[in-house]
């Protein structure tokens, strides 16, 4: 689907915004998070886009002129226009940021997401929060993401690499090298 014109508008009327967002993993509670993160990115001077997936709109930032709150955009069109992104480390989430040259703060719950928010930081393209800390330490992660330079180098340096690499091509050529 495109971006919606709401969205479109939001995005271009004021400053690049935090990117909050769980992906398609909205389960376990996630208006606190949404309310939360979006407080937080306020907080520190910057609006919000908040991308609920399927979980339902939070009433509390409905109506408030520096957040906009939509069950869908494409990461694709949207990350490229956002400040930083607020996550949960999922990996087509993290991918989406890589290539789109933004710093993350990621908040993993489970599975795969705490590997891959280790590699974020790792990479020194962002933070990480557990999730059980989120209401304590959020705001400090995204106040040193955002006052950071370092990160936004370091995110921008590689999301130009992986948007000029041809990433097939050289899996091919890695897995060619282990066939007899």
């Amino acid at each position: 689907r495109p971006l919606p014109p709401v969205a479109e508008a939001f995005l271009d009327a004021g400053d690049p915004p935090v990117l909050v967002t769980l992906g398609s993993s909205s389960a376990l509670d996630p208006t606190d998070f949404f309310n939360h993160a979006a407080r937080v990115a306020l907080d520190e001077g910057a609006r919000a886009l908040v991308v609920t997936g399927p979980a339902p709109v939070p009433p509390a930032l409905q109506n408030l002129d520096a957040v906009h709150v939509a069950d869908y955009a494409p990461f694709s069109d949207v990350m490229p226009r956002c400040r930083a992104v607020i996550h949960h480390a999922g990996v087509g989430t993290t991918v989406e940021a890589i290539r789109a040259g933004i710093p993350q703060v990621a908040v993993p719950r489970g599975f795969d997401q705490p590997d891959t928010a280790a590699r974020i930081e790792m990479l020194g393209i962002g933070v990480t929060v557990a999730w059980r800390q989120r209401h304590r330490k959020l705001a400090p992660a995204l106040h040193r993401i955002l006052s950071t330079p370092s990160f936004d180098e370091q995110a921008a340096a590689l999301g130009a690499k992986v948007r000029t690499e041809d990433g097939a091509s050289a899996s091919a050529r890695a897995t060619e090298r282990h066939i007899p």
